[in-house]
């Protein structure tokens, strides 16, 4: 009886696998994460501390087995300090994204690449060791990729967690800076477009 159960266990698995990375499903999905949060950073006259959360709504859509493309809108808070110079930093964020993955495989635990694009708003305002608030708004155009690994548990529901790494394309200035981001997601099978 065992094997019976378990048989019948690894064959749904397998369906919803093939299900949620057919031609013409759509889904929707979020995730969190961390972008480079909690890093501590050694400067010469301080340490700054600084902690970073993402949440990021998605709805994608099959193109061809295993290929998804898809968009959704990022929310973002990052709170910092750095001793010696100032006392606080918040900071928000908004943001659009579209991204495309690519799933390996036909079982129901399998990696995928991802590669992604957004346009970010920011505003910061930080206060200073000598009372003096300053405050700025921005935006930049980010760029990326990453890989991921995505678990289907039944045939509508699907978990799972990517590592990416995305740069900031800023065009005002002579430099840009990346981050290395750590997320973790849910994902919900509609369907396939009628």
């Amino acid at each position: 009886m065992k094997t019976f159960y378990l048989t019948s266990l690894l064959l749904t698995l397998g369906i919803a696998s093939i299900a949620q990375t057919e031609k013409g499903t759509i889904n929707i999905n979020g995730q969190f994460g961390s972008n480079s949060g909690g890093q501590h950073s050694n400067i010469s006259n301080g340490l700054i501390k600084s902690f970073s959360i993402e949440l990021n709504p998605n709805v994608g859509f099959f193109v061809k087995d295993n290929w998804e493309v898809g968009a959704g809108v990022l929310f973002g808070m990052t709170r910092g300090r750095m001793s010696g110079y100032y006392t606080k930093s918040i900071s928000n964020s908004f943001g659009i994204q579209s991204y495309s993955k690519y799933y390996i495989g036909k079982k129901s635990v399998r990696p995928y690449v991802t590669l992604e694009a957004e346009r970010i708003w920011l505003s910061e305002k930080t206060k200073f060791v000598n009372g003096n608030t300053q405050g700025y708004t921005s935006a930049s155009w980010n760029a990326g990729g990453g890989a991921g690994v995505a678990w289907f548990v039944t045939p509508k529901i699907g978990l799972f967690s990517q590592l990416t790494y995305n740069r900031d394309l800023e065009r005002q200035i002579k430099y840009s800076t990346g981050t290395l981001n750590l997320n973790f997601g849910v994902q919900v099978n509609l369907g396939k477009k009628k």
